[in-house]
């Protein structure tokens, strides 16, 4: 599904109406006339709406909704909180009609912001079963403030739902802010596409449930717009996973590399192979410090196991095997994992060079990317190569060299901006997580659970994107189809509770996450 940004929007719109032919009051009788469906769908006892409509096309959005609703019983009062005079021609042809009909009906009454006090709509508010926000939409790109602000404080204290047209008036469609004050909605019914304000915090907290309505605006119409994002969905993941073939042997299916562990962090590494194991790869080596071999191997016995040298419980980063490459290739390795658990060693530019040449997927996570962060330059090793860095906010900030309160204010510009800039992939985690490809596209993921807020899930992920990579996917379908499973699996953990689920929970529900994208019985 596509993700778009309002000038997407806009592009999208201006392409249906001058290459297909379609009038723009058409496409606004659409938007209305769906989005009284959808408030008769989801509050079929409601009897007394009021519609708030300002004077942009959200506003003439309102206006067709009021009607409709008006047409099917309800009593609808539409208060206009704008100037006629700014009503582009089709939304004014669609008040025009509202009133009159309000001239001939009683249960519609049409009032105007030069015949309204605050104090009459205050009675208008208190007296409705619901409300519509019809007031800005996503062409709006400052702060709400005066009269309008003190209307959206009275909206968000009342009692009733309110049903927000395509956004939620006050957050922005683009990036998900709200500046100064936006409407709180239960329900946003939004047209053509999801907008990417719907899917970024703090707005995405202000849509209530998301509804998406076609208004015979046509998704292939997107390219032609250069829409660059998507929404993952499960018909889209179930169509990447790599199929298991009856004539096929543990060699079918990749060879992971996981290099991580410390004396500290004896699990990361396990949880990353376990992950793998359980993604379908068909080897899993894990690459451990020497010291803590005994206690890695007795967590997931069917890993294979490679210690290193070590200083303090940590790799040593001075002492490289010479024979690494040859190794590799002997064993056939296919996508390599590191991070999990390494912690950050002492002077690492050289170990991290070699390891960043490896010939072959990389994923890095964890404190691999924190001694990243100090030696940037090493991604030019990367450039031919498949690359993943999976950074939580934190690790993104210091990738980036901003602060973690950037980086969730401009979450997709800042994930897309790296990813073209280093020519990898950017798994930027958190509720929504963006993923920015090389090619510009990014992707935004909507599974995951609270459950996934525990030490070792980011762990477990960086083990099925190096899976996926290592059974031969290609970029995108291997990272967006990882991060998808991944917030599904989390979600199947939470049950009975979000609360008590482990790394080892998550890593349990991936087979059965599986089995509900291939229509397998779970």
């Amino acid at each position: 599904m596509y993700l778009v940004s309002a000038q997407e929007m806009r592009q999208m719109d201006r392409l249906t109406m001058e290459e297909l032919g379609i009038p723009p009051a058409v496409l606004m009788e659409n938007a209305g006339a769906a989005l009284a469906r959808e408030i008769r769908r989801h509050y079929p006892d409601v009897r007394r709406v009021l519609v708030l409509a300002g004077a942009g096309n959200n506003g003439g959005d309102g206006f067709v909704a009021a009607r409709w609703l008006a047409n099917q019983g309800i009593h609808v009062t539409l208060c206009f909180l704008g100037r006629e005079e700014r009503l582009s021609a089709e939304s004014a042809l669609h008040l025009q009609v509202l009133q009159r009909m309000a001239e001939q009906v009683q249960s519609v009454r049409v009032v105007s912001e030069s015949a309204i006090e605050l104090a009459s709509l205050r009675r208008h508010l208190d007296d409705a079963e619901l409300v519509v926000d019809a007031l800005f939409g996503v062409g709006l790109n400052r702060p709400i403030q005066g009269e309008m602000a003190e209307v959206i404080r009275w909206l968000n204290d009342s009692p009733v739902p309110v049903v927000a047209a395509d956004i939620p008036s006050g957050v922005n469609a683009d990036t998900g802010a709200v500046e100064g004050v936006a409407v709180q909605a239960d329900l946003t019914v939004t047209f053509a596409c999801p907008k990417r304000g719907h899917y970024l915090f703090p707005g995405a907290g202000y849509c209530g449930r998301l509804v998406v309505a076609d208004i015979s605006i046509p998704s292939w119409l997107a390219e032609r717009a250069g829409v660059q994002g998507r929404l993952l969905t499960e018909d889209q993941v179930a169509g990447w996973l790599p199929v298991r073939k009856a004539h096929s042997h543990k060699g079918t299916y990749g060879h992971v590399l996981v290099i991580g562990g410390s004396r500290e962090m004896v699990g990361a590494p396990v949880f990353a192979a376990s992950a793998a194991l359980a993604c379908g790869s068909g080897y899993v080596t894990l690459v451990v410090p020497e010291t803590i071999l005994d206690r890695v191997s007795v967590l997931e016995p069917a890993a294979l196991f490679w210690p290193w040298p070590e200083e303090g419980g940590k790799f040593a980063a001075g002492r490289w095997p010479s024979d690494l490459e040859l190794q590799l290739v002997n064993r056939r390795v296919t996508a390599v994992a590191l991070g999990p658990g390494i912690g950050c060693l002492p002077a690492p530019r050289e170990w991290l060079r070699a390891v960043l040449s490896l010939p072959v997927p990389l994923v890095v996570d964890a404190d691999g990317l924190n001694m990243l962060a100090a030696h940037p330059d090493l991604l030019r090793l990367r450039r031919a190569l498949p690359t993943v860095l999976t950074p939580h906010p934190g690790e993104m900030a210091r990738l980036c060299q901003a602060t973690v309160a950037e980086v969730e204010r401009r979450r997709w510009e800042v994930a897309s901006r790296f990813a073209a800039e280093h020519g990898l992939c950017v798994v930027l985690k958190g509720t929504y997580t963006v993923i920015a490809l090389p090619d510009g596209a990014v992707y935004l993921n909507q599974t995951g659970s609270p459950s996934l807020a525990k030490a070792g899930s980011g762990d477990v992920l960086t083990g099925m994107i190096a899976s996926f990579l290592g059974q031969g996917l290609p970029l995108a379908p291997a990272v967006c189809s990882a991060v998808y499973l991944h917030g599904l699996a989390g979600e199947r953990a939470a049950v009975p509770s979000p609360h008590s689920s482990k790394p080892q929970s998550i890593i349990s529900q991936i087979g059965s996450a599986f089995a509900q994208l291939q229509g397998f019985p779970s």
